[in-house]
């Protein structure tokens, strides 16, 4: 018998698995977008119509149009190879329901970039189905702050500032909560991928009114505000002219400040100059061993270099081991898991092969039974072979009897009729 290759021990153990015969289905995903908050956690779930266990299914969720790896369940197991780097450490599998054919993905530490279309597949080798769902990312920035700018000519400007939200808000300011005004508006998107907001108006020193600047989510929805009210907590001459009064009293005091310092530095010269020149002298000696120092350095340096690339080839030779150890681990898992398929199916045909057994076994019993009820019908059968001989021995002298009998009878018929022949002529004589 030929030994069979990998491919088709795969096959063979495939063949015996629950799924392999399932036929066709289908992937259901989330039907409405999902909503997720900057910093939290979302969950994306996916689920097979109709139900079939699906742990020894192959299932990806994919995201964007490059289709980066965001999580690979394979093999029974997390299978990350490949995974997209903005994604290690962020995903977790749940599969509690695995056996049902429904599970999910929850993804961590949700930022802007997470924002896009995803792909749950699952392949189980033998039909391959997928689902497409969406994801926005949304955030609500921080509360709006309002400062205020003298603009001179009797104006002033009012400045509205709010960072961290997410997607691009809107922005908009009211009087008295109702009438728009015109505003210059800058929203700038960070690094981290969120929008701070910077919003101004130009408002006249003798209005006198309530100002209120709104920040709104277009996605949530929801909004946030700050007002200030002119006419209650604002005076801008006033404020003007106690700024310039603090401001004078400031620098009077940073300048006597200014003064008292540069009296205690003089002083701290003339006893740094006398210290001076004995740290010439210090200095030279430094200078000396400094040299000698600096030679033992360039030597370390040199032998530091040796040792750096004894250690960068040792370092490489340590992750080509530690790859091929990995490589090893994962074809080790590979044959652990076929065994215990295996094991279970030695089990099960052994299981087959003790009934088998005992079916052949009472086959054997009903056999034996079948041919001794034979035996007595074959010794039936001679027997009633032997009285039917007999019977026919009888029947044959019965028949010769009757033959006989017969013979007489006729032969008393003739005598009678001859004797009654011979009565009638003697009557009529």
């Amino acid at each position: 018998m030929m030994p069979l290759s990998p491919r088709q021990v795969a096959l063979l153990v495939l063949s015996q698995l629950p799924w392999f015969l399932s036929g066709e289905f289908k992937v259901i995903g989330p039907q409405q977008p999902i909503i997720a908050s900057v910093g939290g956690e979302a969950t994306f779930p996916c689920h097979l119509s109709p139900q079939l266990d699906a742990q020894h299914m192959e299932i990806v969720w994919l995201h964007g149009r490059f289709s980066r790896l965001v999580h690979r369940y394979k093999y029974g197991m997390d299978y990350l190879i490949g995974q997209s780097q903005e994604y290690e450490g962020r995903t977790k599998f749940l599969r509690n329901n695995i056996y049902s054919g429904s599970v999910a993905l929850r993804l961590h530490h949700i930022c802007p970039s997470d924002e896009g279309k995803y792909r749950c597949f699952f392949d189980s080798f033998t039909a391959y189905e997928e689902a497409e769902f969406e994801v926005y990312v949304a955030d609500i920035g921080s509360v709006p702050h309002i400062s205020i700018k003298g603009e001179g000519n009797k104006r002033f400007r009012l400045v509205c500032t709010s960072n961290g939200w997410y997607p691009k808000p809107q922005v908009q300011w009211k009087e008295n909560q109702k009438k728009s005004l015109p505003s210059s508006t800058m929203i700038k998107k960070k690094e981290n991928g969120l929008f701070s907001v910077e919003t101004s108006i130009i408002i006249s020193t003798d209005s006198k009114m309530n100002v209120s600047c709104f920040i709104r989510n277009p996605l949530l929805n929801q909004k946030l505000e700050a007002g200030i009210s002119l006419a209650d907590d604002m005076c801008p001459n006033e404020s003007l002219r106690m700024t310039s009064i603090v401001t004078m009293v400031l620098m009077i005091i940073g300048f006597l400040i200014l003064i008292f310092r540069n009296r205690k530095l003089k002083m701290a010269k003339d006893k740094l100059k006398d210290e001076c020149g004995k740290l010439e002298d210090v200095c030279d000696q430094l200078e000396d061993e400094n040299d000698k120092l600096q030679d033992e350095h360039n030597k370390l340096q040199d032998e530091h270099n040796k040792l750096k690339d004894v250690w960068s080839k040792s370092t490489a030779k340590l992750d080509k081991l530690k790859d091929e150890c990995d490589k090893i681990k994962f074809e080790y898992d590979i044959i652990k898991y076929e065994r215990d398929n295996l094991k279970d199916d030695y089990g099960k045909a052994t299981a087959k092969v003790d009934k088998l057994k005992d079916e052949c076994d009472k086959i054997k019993y009903d056999r034996d039974i079948i041919k001794y009820e034979c035996d007595n019908l074959k010794d039936d059968y001679d027997r009633i072979k032997h009285e039917h001989y007999d019977l026919k021995g009888d029947c044959d002298k019965i028949k010769y009897e009757r033959d006989i009998i017969k013979y007489e009878r006729d032969k008393l018929q003739n005598d009678y009729d001859k004797l009654k022949t011979e009565l009638d002529k003697n009557g009529k004589g």
